[in-house]
């Protein structure tokens, strides 16, 4: 049997994703997950190249339909599942297509050879910056893009020879590079994690959930480099850092691209009725293509015009079939998410919160805490959430306001991925050390995942005993 071309499952799938976005504006569920037929095309002609992992939860969305199929609406609940699935793609989808411009990009090169010229006492701080801003951009491409820079400058040599320092600053760097990218999850408005929360709770109103998230990110960040003087006190022996002639500026042009992807989405919303989400899924692509437009017009050696469409092309015939892992479990988060869901009374959550007699100012720190043990049991955060958010009541008729949750799964998320064994971050930053995604997880980052648990719970469950948002 030929092996299906990479390019015809890119374009089949971007065309998939065309189509969503297209229905979004209609307000069309049902043209939307026609969608679906694409997607289950990708993941078939993907599947031998899926771990077992992704084999399984493809395998169990199709047992789901045969459950769906004993429900009294079997065609609008499959309907609603396939719709959700494809829209989560075709978040994804859009929102990476900003990695066409960022690979290879000469400004991303630049701000990484500033993050690396700094001094000790300054580089937690710089690469949770970098991770942070480029984590909103590029979601976990922030990881490969910058870890392998950190490795080709962290070299004996650059260390006086002395490999305890090297490891210790290769560490250091990475363990704030990932922090930097977890605590995107909580302030960027193009990451998936925001797109399937406000899904979940049409109440939460994104801009206070993402002004909520980012005292907390900062939060985060204080508690992070506290954490990492305290392991590593300054030492009375420095070894100075690579030289670079960077200055701080060059970070304008990524925070530009971000605020207009941000501006663009926004302006959508209050023009048409539709989701921030949707917004910004518009926006990336337009703003890619302005990215790559003036990247041409900088490289006298090749036509604007044939730059753009070969980091296109790339796109879609290369990074696209990439996706195989991240789109399977999209879609089939989004598919059992919303069959689980409809099997899930919110009576039953409420009626359990009740038995147990918690008070509502805790629920922030059992809903982070239920997604940090999925994760930690290998659960991915979106199939979590998805299913919490579903099976959940109104939030209000236990005493916590919409933005308040909606921030608690925020923060879950951003410690989930940081501290699973299982989770991309986690086993990118230990494939980049030579040690295990439970190693960076559960050893490197356990004492920060604890502490930032402890610190969301306490600022959330304030936010809950003194009425906010309500």
């Amino acid at each position: 049997m030929n092996k299906i071309p990479p390019a015809f499952i890119g374009i089949l799938v971007m065309c998939a994703a065309g189509l969503t976005l297209f229905a979004e504006y209609l307000g069309n569920p049902v043209l939307g997950a026609v969608g679906a037929v694409a997607v289950a095309f990708y993941i078939i002609a993907q599947w031998s190249e899926l771990p077992v992992a992704g084999k399984a939860l493809a395998i169990g969305a199709v047992l789901l339909i045969g459950v769906a199929l004993a429900t009294e609406d079997p065609l609008g609940l499959i309907i609603q599942g396939l719709e959700r699935s494809v829209f989560m793609c075709t978040f994804l989808l859009f929102l990476g297509i900003i990695r066409a411009a960022a690979d290879g990009s000469e400004i991303v090169r630049r701000c990484g050879s500033l993050l690396l010229s700094q001094k000790p006492g300054k580089r937690y701080t710089a690469f949770w910056t970098g991770g942070t801003l480029f984590g909103a951009i590029i979601s976990i491409g922030s990881l490969s893009m910058f870890g392998p820079m950190i490795n080709s400058a962290n070299t004996l040599a650059s260390v006086g020879g002395d490999e305890r320092i090297r490891l210790i600053r290769a560490k250091r760097s990475m363990l704030a590079l990932l922090r930097g990218f977890t605590s995107s999850l909580l302030w960027s408005p193009m990451s998936i994690s925001l797109a399937i929360v406000l899904q979940a709770l049409p109440g939460a109103r994104w801009p206070y959930v993402l002004s909520t998230g980012a005292v907390i990110a900062l939060l985060q960040m204080s508690l992070g480099w506290f954490l990492d003087r305290l392991a590593y006190p300054r030492s009375a022996v420095t070894v100075a850092p690579p030289q670079s002639s960077e200055s701080w500026m060059v970070f304008l042009y990524p925070t530009c691209l971000l605020l207009t992807i941000f501006a663009i989405g926004s302006g959508l919303e209050s023009q048409f009725d539709i989701t921030l989400a949707t917004g910004v899924m518009t926006g990336a692509p337009l703003v890619t293509l302005l990215w790559l437009v003036v990247q041409g017009r900088q490289r006298p050696s090749v036509s604007t015009s044939a730059h753009v469409m070969r980091n296109l092309g790339r796109f879609v015939r290369e990074t696209v079939p990439r996706y195989r892992m991240e789109l399977t479990i999209l879609s089939t988060a989004g598919f059992a998410g919303a069959i689980i869901a409809h099997f899930l009374e919110p009576q039953m959550i409420s009626s359990a919160l009740a038995w147990t007699g918690a008070p509502a100012f805790l629920v922030p720190a059992i809903v982070i805490g239920l997604i940090i043990s999925g994760g930690l049991m290998g659960l991915n955060a979106i199939i979590t959430v998805m299913i919490l958010g579903s099976a959940l009541p109104d939030p209000t008729s236990f005493g916590v306001a919409p933005v308040v949750l909606a921030t608690s799964y925020l923060a879950a998320w951003g410690m989930t991925v940081g501290s699973s064994p299982v989770a991309m971050s986690t086993l990118t930053i230990g494939n980049l050390n030579n040690v295990s995604g439970a190693t960076v997880g559960l050893v490197w980052n356990r004492a920060y995942t604890l502490s930032c648990y402890l610190l969301s719970s306490v600022v959330l469950g304030l936010a809950v005993h003194f009425g906010a948002f309500l």
